[in-house]
């Protein structure tokens, strides 16, 4: 699974390193720490198709997506 740590970056950093990221086939764990940056970071992988599974843990939420 390939990661994609954003926990600590504002808005729009989150969504531009998921942006780089989703350009390659693969399961990808997306970590962020606000809500804002969930809102978009979702919000991008349904824009684009996909399925975006979310795990919120306190302050924390974790995005799993996979591309194929």
């Amino acid at each position: 699974m390939n990661k994609v740590d954003a926990r600590g970056l504002s808005c729009p950093e989150p969504l531009l390193l998921t942006q780089a990221a989703l350009g390659k086939k693969g399961t990808y764990q997306i970590l962020v720490d606000n809500h804002t940056a969930k809102e978009r970071v979702v919000a991008y992988i349904q824009e684009m198709g996909l399925e975006a599974k979310l795990v919120t843990n306190h302050d924390e939420y974790e995005i799993i997506v996979t591309v194929e």
